[in-house]
């Protein structure tokens, strides 16, 4: 009997020829783009971010080819990087001397990085935006003033460098999601709760709630960062009238330095009943969390949330998208609720909730001395803050716009900063004080929220570590301020000399830019001698007698 050849003798090559067709092809592509940027015929402008969510990567790459293709010669290239190897990717990349067109500035990246191997773009933002030149509102307006914060807020622009290092495009808040099936399903209706009590019996009856097959749900999916929308809303609002007497600059916030020196003098205690309120409301919130949150990443409780393990998740407005593209169920979106006016219980120190007035913008690109397109990387963050391409961005991002004239989304309606409101007080995890005391207090958070935890337990451990750990991070807010006075000093030089000489190189706006750092110069010693006054009467004062 003749036995015909198999059929499946070729299958297992089959696979292996795809595998070497797809190399080959992937090959091709690498090798004929940069062919084609090698010979002249295209100048490509790649730019590094950390932002992994699907919609804005979607978005950036839509304004990409709207720009591309009215700009034939240039074509964008994006390259996200996750943001927990950010910090050594970027600096590795401004070493080496060759890094992407365009960065996004991350809190990590510091002034000395931003001076050394950042462009300042000060003089940039002063002129009109051209590709805004058919709007009869904005064609003459500076650029600057067609953002919505007019580039005053970090990381865009470094008050201590007195410059402007980069280019925000959105905005973000944050909210309370909720899976409004199980809420329908708990409740009877998908109402949310408009109240701090309204809120917490929610989240009692959620705890209790038997679903499907005996199944219990966390009321709220937690982790260190998903905590802090809340945590800090409400112990700020529940010291607001401390935060108040201790604002030496008036500014209507509570600054770090005045925190700890407040501390330190006994303006305030963790004995004051406004404190001890806050941190009765922190622990009842954080029991309704995911046990353990605090050693949990963000996308911890993405997951914990998206598999409908828990009701609600508290995050900012970057996860909108990747929320709704991945949970199997509708989501709803609400604030955060305060005590209501005479809430007994929980209303008794606050002012009233904490106002979103003054939120910065996000997204926020740079420009380094090293780039290789310069020029064109500066037309694309135009077009990217154009009312065409920063809706396209919006709109595909599902951030808020931040800039003058783009139309709200009526879906992101919801995420609009709230203005009404009161400053918030005193920080809950110190973070703007400085790293000793924000580790201070993390390192003791579960002695707050554990179940045998308690307030007067947390109180005891922070009072007695948290004053050796606030001279330290003082000390260093004022070498830092000495030292970022002596950074302006040749800046400020430059600037005289422009003024001075200003036939050498003229500058319009050299004067106010030079009386501008010399004031911040000022302010910066004037802040850095009296801390350093302030500890040297308190380390006095403290000290035996028989020592002085």
């Amino acid at each position: 009997m003749t036995m015909r050849p198999s059929g499946r003798s070729w299958r297992p090559w089959t696979g292996a020829a795809l595998l070497v067709a797809m190399f080959a092809w992937a090959v091709f592509q690498f090798a004929s783009r940069h062919i084609e940027e090698a010979i002249g015929d295209v100048k490509v402008v790649r730019i590094a971010h950390f932002n992994l969510e699907p919609g804005v990567r979607d978005a950036v790459d839509a304004v990409a080819r709207l720009y591309e293709s009215r700009r034939p010669g240039v074509r964008i290239e994006q390259m996200a990087v996750p943001e927990r190897v950010y910090t050594q990717w970027v600096r590795v990349q401004l070493v080496g001397g060759q890094p992407p067109d365009l960065i996004a500035l991350h809190g990590s990246i510091n002034d000395e990085l931003l001076a050394t191997y950042f462009a300042p773009l000060g003089t940039a933002m002063e002129a009109p935006n051209p590709w805004r030149k058919d709007e009869s509102e904005m064609a003459q307006v500076p650029w600057r003033s067609t953002f919505l914060d007019g580039v005053t807020s970090r990381p865009a622009f470094n008050a201590n460098l007195l410059e402007v290092y980069g280019v925000p495009s959105l905005q973000v808040t944050t909210r309370l999601y909720y899976n409004r099936s199980l809420w329908r399903e708990i409740f009877g209706h998908e109402t949310p709760p408009s109240t701090l009590e309204e809120f917490l019996d929610a989240c009692r009856v959620i705890q209790t709630y038997d679903g499907k097959n005996g199944h219990r749900y966390t009321p709220i999916a937690g982790s260190q960062s998903n905590s802090s929308p809340l945590t800090d809303r409400y112990f700020g609002a529940q010291t607001q009238r401390i935060g108040l007497t201790l604002d030496s600059r008036h500014a209507l916030m509570t600054r770090g330095p005045d925190q700890a020196l407040g501390f330190l003098r006994g303006e305030w205690s963790y004995a004051d009943e406004s404190v001890r309120s806050g941190l009765a409301i922190l622990r009842e919130v954080g029991r309704m969390m995911t046990p353990g949150f605090a050693q949990l990443r963000r996308d911890d409780a993405v997951f914990h949330f998206v598999q409908e393990r828990a009701v609600m998740i508290a995050t900012g407005l970057w996860d909108a998208y990747g929320l709704r593209t991945q949970a199997a169920f509708p989501i709803g979106v609400f604030p955060v609720p305060y005590p209501a006016p005479g809430d007994a219980r929980h209303g008794t120190s606050a002012l009233g909730p904490v106002t979103e007035a003054g939120t910065g913008l996000t997204f926020t690109l740079g420009l380094p001395k090293e780039a290789a397109n310069p020029d064109e990387a500066l037309d694309f963050l135009r077009f990217l803050t154009s009312a065409e391409g920063n809706r396209i961005l919006s709109e595909r991002s599902g951030w808020l716009p931040g800039v003058s004239g783009t139309p709200v989304d009526p879906e992101l309606r919801v995420f609009l900063p709230e203005m009404d409101g009161f400053p918030r007080g005193l920080g809950y995890t110190w973070g703007e004080v400085g790293a000793d005391t924000r580790r201070v207090q993390e390192s003791r958070m579960h002695l707050l929220m554990n179940e045998t935890g308690s307030v007067e337990t947390y109180v005891a451990a922070l009072t007695a570590a948290l004053p050796k750990a606030a001279y330290s991070d003082l000390r260093r807010t004022v070498a830092v301020n000495r030292r970022n006075a002596d950074n302006c000093d040749l800046p400020a030089g430059a600037l005289l000399r422009r003024v001075v000489m200003p036939t050498e190189n003229p500058v319009a706006d050299a004067l106010p830019r030079l009386a501008a750092m010399t004031e911040t110069q000022l302010l910066s010693l004037w802040e850095a001698a009296m801390i350093a006054g302030d500890i040297a009467d308190l380390e006095a004062a403290t000290r035996p007698a028989s020592s002085r």
